[in-house]
């Protein structure tokens, strides 16, 4: 879990660990941003769809599954776009969730750029964000600030074990044991 960037940090060097947060933030955004278009590219091969996911978070801990978050996220996907809606935004206190009416689109741009829009249809804004892959490596010099904080602050890494996490089908409610899990709808005539 060390990188280059504690190293620098670290050592002190703020030469050697802003050349490092540099290439790292242009190597970042060029690759997601390629990878972006093309996964959004290769999704227009694949029948439209809409999916519901609900999700519920879960521990071994007496009464801590009851603050543990969960939430219901919608997600429709056609032609080469995907809309993902949910509501669980953030963690406001010790116990208490922050819900948002929002969703996140992923869409190719006229011009064949990723874009990711934010929406929150509570405020009624959207910010979108184009993800380029042709930026110059001068565009990604590091936030103002940033190096300061790196060379004052205590190291950190944070870690998120993928390998234990489950994914569950479930049916609720009575007639579900009765009817078949697989379902298709048509809005709108499509």
């Amino acid at each position: 879990m060390w990188s280059l960037s504690n190293e620098a940090a670290a050592l002190k060097n703020e030469d050697f660990l802003f050349e490092v947060i540099h290439h790292r933030d242009y190597q970042r955004a060029t690759r997601g941003a390629r990878t972006m278009k093309n996964i959004l590219e290769r999704l227009n091969d694949v029948p439209d769809f809409f999916c519901e996911m609900n999700w519920d978070f879960s521990s071994w801990v007496p009464f801590l599954t009851q603050i543990c978050p969960s939430d219901c996220y919608n997600v429709y996907k056609k032609g080469s776009s995907v809309r993902i809606d949910t509501t669980l935004a953030s963690f406001d206190d010790e116990t208490h969730w922050v819900r948002v009416n929002q969703s996140f689109v992923f869409r190719l741009n006229a011009e064949g750029f990723a874009e990711f829009v934010t929406m929150d249809h509570d405020e009624k804004v959207a910010d979108v964000q184009v993800l380029r892959d042709d930026n110059s490596f001068e565009y990604f010099n590091p936030i103002e600030g940033d190096m300061e904080f790196r060379m004052n602050n205590p190291i950190s890494t944070s870690y998120i074990d993928v390998d234990n996490i489950g994914f569950e089908r479930t049916s609720r409610g009575f007639l579900s044991w009765f009817t078949s899990p697989e379902s298709t709808e048509s809005v709108q005539g499509i």
